[in-house]
């Protein structure tokens, strides 16, 4: 039986082509194409068009931030006009439902997780081969391939992406922990610990940042209410935020002011380091406004789960740690 891998971006290529080792340790009945197989010389257009045709199984890797390129919706409905019988199987690596383009929603998605492609696998043989297909003998191979599956994709997501140069690519590489600090001694911050989110679809950003003095103690909470990324080039993006917070829990002193932002785009597209300034506007009495200039740089992702954690007193040393490295 003929199957399509479909993909999209660099990462989509890596996956797709793990997935073709992971299927075909399980399944070697099945024999599966993905675009790179096309041999040289021939109108690829003409040829993907005969494999599309050919295929009665298609999966479609939606990984970020491309989730889905505008080939795959016409490859996944090429493998659906022919199938007509469900024979087009979405996975999700690394994104949310709300990511998935709306012509896939109508499909049952496997999400990238053991369990669910477990279930994968047995749907697929029982589909290809028929209900009594699927036994121990096959269920051993799928489980011994898919440590190597896991790593595979795993190395795929946190790989750099040219994407990044997008708005979209740009939402997704700076999503996590940052370290910021603000370039002003009279200030009681010394220090912010910083989350960046994407929304469910992975169009939009939010931040939230956490401040902390000296001693690695609360000096304030703070949260964007809005966030804009005016600008993304091959060097960098400009990002900027409307901002509240307060500077002591429980304080009805509100402050806020708008925060401009400079994240630089290294040359192998990953970003880890940031600059700019923001304004600190005292929302519930008249006090003189202030500009502040802060640096962020990309916290490790060892430095995120201590952050992450409950253990109050692990925070507290890697904060004393983080200020003190960077005076």
């Amino acid at each position: 039986m003929d199957a399509f891998i479909g993909w999209s971006g660099q990462r989509g290529l890596k996956i797709a082509t793990a997935l073709d080792t992971w299927l075909r340790a399980g399944i070697p009945e099945l024999h599966c194409f993905i675009s790179p197989d096309l041999p040289k010389g021939q109108d690829w257009f003409v040829e993907l068009a005969r494999r599309l045709k050919k295929s009665t199984l298609g999966f479609m890797c939606l990984v970020p931030p491309n989730v889905a390129g505008e080939w795959q919706l016409i490859e996944a409905g090429a493998i659906w006009k022919a199938a007509r019988t469900g024979g087009l199987f979405p996975m999700r690596f690394g994104i949310g439902e709300a990511e998935m383009p709306a012509p896939l929603r109508e499909f049952q998605a496997t999400q990238f997780e053991r369990l669910d492609f477990q279930r994968l696998a047995r749907s697929v043989v029982c589909h290809a081969l028929g209900e009594g297909a699927w036994n121990g003998v096959r269920e051993a191979h799928f489980e011994a391939a898919w440590p190597a599956l896991r790593a595979a994709v795993e190395a795929a997501l946190q790989a750099p992406d040219p994407t990044v140069h997008t708005p979209r690519g740009f939402t997704h590489e700076v999503a996590g922990g940052w370290w910021e600090r603000l370039l002003a001694i009279t200030d009681d911050t010394r220090l912010s610990w910083m989350r960046v989110t994407r929304s469910a679809d992975g169009a939009r950003l939010a931040i939230e940042g956490h401040g902390y003095d000296q001693e690695g103690g609360f000096a304030s909470d703070w949260h964007s209410e809005f966030v804009a990324i005016d600008e993304v080039t091959n060097t960098h993006a400009r990002v900027r935020y409307y901002w509240e917070g307060r500077h002591a829990r429980g304080s009805s002193v509100l402050f806020g002011g708008v925060a401009r932002l400079t994240f630089h785009i290294d040359s192998d597209d990953r970003v880890q380091r940031a600059s700019g300034e923001f304004t600190d506007v005292c929302l519930t009495a008249a006090r003189e406004p202030a500009t502040k200039l802060m640096e962020m740089r990309r916290a490790t992702p060892e430095e995120s789960a201590v952050m992450d954690s409950t253990d109050q007193r692990a925070r507290r040393n890697l904060l004393l740690e983080a200020l003190a490295a960077w005076k």
